[in-house]
């Protein structure tokens, strides 16, 4: 998939720029398009403080500035009346379901797997035009998830917390009141001990009260967790792959086949491999969620192999996301790339390489991924 940011439509309806006072028609339309100082400074080609300034009236566009100022006043023009023609807002029946269907909330892991456009299919304009009322429908999405999901599925989860809790924070107080105790035996077998006596008393009294306030804070916790603010980190617009490198990348099928391929290698010579390759996969083998390879392959001699397959439709090169890359050069030796070919042919071949962060150099970097050439995969793999 490619992400790209909302492009300006190919052929934008002739709008009329409102004329009124400069300051407020920059931050209406600064409003509007959902863009901070920075970032309309960024699309007019000027400083944040230029635009300070133009909201705060001490000074207003030049004849450049207002050229793209009226373009970008178009583009969000169309945007908006394409959402509003198209789309009916969300019912309060149904917060979770807008004109597109039901939002879909994934694991962040997926933004690993986009690459950079540089253009917008012709048919994905229609989407592309609507993307300012989509943002407004998944801002509702997350409204309705924090406030009502996640706030009472994390309640729900510290109320069944409380009672092994409460358990832990007793038996700490009871430890602690065991050794006043004690103390206080001894000091009352002890002559001239009064006024140690009376301190222990009144340790006593102090450490109940401290037990009391700790339970109650313990027991109102779940009542307190509220949501926060919900912000936007960042917006994008996934649109299919066009190039057949990149739709080969990440076709499910031959992914399928080569991780087929590369446990048939491993089991027949009597490895144990478990795929880890989804969260709940790597939870179960004690695992974090994300462990950046998608098999575990437990050798006869004790060993283990942690194995990141890539499959190509044919021959040619592979990308590997950052975080693979990192846990290649923290796993070193342990860490193997299996990379298997022609996986659209009968005979799919299969090349190994063991620590490719110290065998490969990657020789180009594209969003968050490293691309590596087929020759560089050809001369660190092992021998056949």
């Amino acid at each position: 998939m490619c992400p790209v940011h909302l492009p300006r439509p190919a052929a934008a309806r002739p709008t009329t720029a409102p004329q009124g006072d400069t300051a407020a028609r920059v931050k209406r339309l600064r409003s509007g398009a959902g863009l901070t100082q920075e970032q309309l400074a960024a699309r007019l080609l000027v400083t944040p403080l230029t635009v300070h300034r133009w909201e705060a009236g001490h000074s207003k566009p030049r004849r450049l500035a207002l050229d793209r100022l009226r373009q970008l006043e178009e583009e969000v023009s169309t945007a908006q009346a394409v959402a509003a023609s198209a789309d009916a807002p969300w019912s309060g029946d149904s917060p979770l379901r807008g004109p597109d269907g039901p939002p879909m909330a994934s694991d962040v892991d997926q933004l690993l797997l986009f690459q950079s456009a540089g253009h917008v299919p012709p048919g994905s304009m229609p989407l592309a035009a609507r993307g300012i009322g989509m943002r407004a429908n998944a801002a509702n999405y997350l409204e309705h998830l924090t406030r009502e999901r996640l706030v009472g599925d994390r309640r729900k989860a510290l109320e069944g917390e409380l009672p092994e809790r409460r358990r832990r924070v007793r038996a700490g107080f009871d430890l602690r009141a065991a050794d006043l105790a004690s103390r206080r035996i001894q000091l009352a077998a002890k002559d001239g001990a009064d006024d140690e006596v009376a301190a222990v008393k009144l340790a006593q009294r102090d450490l109940l009260a401290e037990k009391t306030e700790a339970l109650a804070e313990l027991d109102a916790a779940p009542s307190r967790i509220a949501a926060g603010e919900v912000q936007f980190v960042v917006h994008a617009l996934a649109v299919p792959a066009t190039s057949s490198d990149e739709i080969d990348q990440y076709d499910e099928r031959v992914e399928q086949i080569a991780v087929r391929t590369a446990v048939a290698w491993e089991e027949e010579r009597g490895s144990v491999v478990q795929d880890v390759s989804k969260p709940a996969l790597a939870r179960a083998a004690g695992l974090p969620d994300s462990p950046g390879f998608d098999l575990l392959a437990r050798m006869p001699n004790g060993g283990a192999r942690r194995i990141e397959v890539k499959g190509r439709r044919d021959r040619g090169g592979v990308h590997v996301t950052g975080n693979e890359w990192t846990q290649a050069c923290h796993l070193a030796d342990s860490y193997w790339l299996y990379v298997v070919w022609n996986c659209a042919t009968p005979e799919p071949t299969m090349i190994r390489i063991q620590d490719p962060f110290a065998k490969l150099l990657a020789s180009e970097r594209a969003s968050t991924t490293y691309t590596i050439s087929p020759k560089s995969l050809l001369d660190a793999a092992e021998p056949t």
